[in-house]
């Protein structure tokens, strides 16, 4: 045998983005084969400067077209059997970014791998957002072609169990935001109620009044059943220990499992019997606690009074197999777990107002004023709103208020982590209100108190 280079017309292709089973043999027969990518790929830039030139002109593979429309997804998790999104929810997303793009390869990788894919990453301080997820996905679509015959390839990257989006771009990621879920016309019958803002997105200053009972729950699913963002009072918990039932491990993310004995919300503490899991009495129905849900208050065996924030009638409950679309839309997702000791919201005179803007997400939002509320001193006074919202406080006091950029605004969290959000918070009878910037790393969320100040007159 011999080793030699192509005697004809040839190049080296980039293969590290897609999956290459069946295509390179240990065989000496050449096996036919049609790559889909493009030259003077945006990581060249990334190449030390003297090979860069040899990097821009690989040609990178997005897709190795095997005769079949199917997308193989490339996995790449810290454990093989790491339970992540299905392709068709990633696949839903991108449709909401464009329906017009052509999915070509989807990547899924562990967080601390990312930047092995995607360089613009490492250059980042503090690493990339594990406080959402514990993987990302990297997809890369390509558009139709242009008035010049051109279609240049889209990459993004999601981070798993969130709607969490951004584009790839050659100046680093751009958060994109996502059109309108697929209307009930575009899946298949029954589905959910289509939601008028992605899945627990909603606007908390609008969908949000005071808490309810379990009892007014229970009835909202059974004769009002929609995706509205609610917030019920009652006693929760969970078993602390192994759950005795057969578990799918990787299953639509609307479908319980065990409904007898995971997490319940009841109206009524129930009389525990023994060292068993109790059984609620009364009124109660399950929680539908997943990975990415905001969790103030931990929920342990032994019942305690909460706050469950969440909504029945998840789009995602399309997903579910048909015989299971019903079930899964009856159940009730929950985006936060909250502490009633807090004050936020309890419908009382010494709570505060809550808002959000810019979408934030409800678990981000529950989170940021859990985070505030904790951190205000005994001092500084009694709350009367909170209004939450993208973006950080300048930390240098004296140019809070200067009509100038501030550089260390874009600076990571001290403590680590990275920041997810800020807050203004007013006072009754002060004119001075607080800035606050809110951190999260890991699961834990923290405020940071930037200035206790009063603005300037505009």
């Amino acid at each position: 045998m011999t080793v030699h280079g192509p005697t004809g017309p040839a190049l080296n292709p980039g293969l590290a983005l897609v999956d290459t089973t069946g295509v390179i043999s240990d065989s000496d027969v050449a096996t036919p084969v049609a790559f889909i990518g493009h030259f003077d790929d945006r990581r060249a830039d990334f190449c030390p400067v003297d090979i860069r030139p040899t990097c821009a002109d690989t040609l990178m593979v997005d897709r190795i077209d095997r005769g079949t429309l199917a997308t193989v997804t490339v996995k790449d998790l810290a454990q093989p059997d790491q339970p992540v999104q299905a392709d068709s929810e990633i696949d839903a997303l991108i449709q909401r970014v464009d329906p017009s793009l052509r999915i070509l390869s989807r990547r899924v990788v562990a967080n601390e791998r990312l930047s092995s894919t995607e360089p613009v990453y490492a250059a980042t301080s503090g690493g990339t957002p594990s406080y959402v997820s514990s993987a990302a996905w990297l997809v890369t679509a390509l558009p139709p072609v242009d008035a010049n015959g051109r279609a240049i390839a889209r990459t993004f990257v999601i981070f798993d169990g969130t709607d969490v989006i951004s584009e790839i771009t050659r100046n680093g990621p751009v958060q994109v935001t996502l059109g309108e879920a697929a209307s009930p016309s575009q899946v298949p019958t029954p589905t959910a109620t289509p939601s008028p803002t992605p899945s627990g997105t909603s606007n908390v200053a609008t969908v949000i009044g005071k808490p309810i009972t379990v009892t007014e729950a229970i009835d909202h699913r059974d004769n009002h059943l929609d995706d509205t963002e609610i917030m019920v009072r009652g006693y929760g918990w969970a078993p602390s220990g192994p759950i005795a039932c057969t578990v799918i491990r990787i299953a639509p993310p609307a479908l319980d499992q065990c409904p007898d004995g995971y997490a319940w919300i009841g109206e009524w503490k129930p009389v525990a019997s023994g060292p068993e899991f109790p059984q609620p009495d009364g009124p109660a129905f399950n929680l539908l606690v997943r990975r990415w849900t905001y969790l103030a208050i931990a929920l342990e065996d032994q019942p305690r009074e909460v706050l469950a924030v969440g909504h029945f009638d998840d789009a995602q409950a399309a997903q579910c197999a048909p015989e299971l679309v019903e079930r899964c839309r009856r159940n009730f997702i929950v985006d936060a777990i909250l502490d009633p000791a807090r004050g936020w919201p309890a419908d009382n005179a010494s709570s505060a107002r809550l808002s959000c803007t810019d979408g934030l997400p409800v678990p981000d939002c529950a989170a940021a004023a859990s985070a505030v509320l904790e951190s205000l001193g005994v001092n500084d006074g009694v709350p009367t709103e909170i209004e939450v919202g993208r973006g950080v406080w300048c930390p240098t006091p004296g140019l809070l208020f200067a009509n100038t950029s501030c550089p260390g605004g874009a600076l990571p969290p001290a403590d680590g982590g990275q920041w997810i959000a800020n807050a203004l918070v007013t006072f009754r009878d002060s004119p001075a209100q607080a800035y606050i910037n809110i951190a999260r790393s890991g699961t834990v969320v923290r405020a940071k108190s930037i200035a206790l100040a009063t603005p300037p007159p505009n």
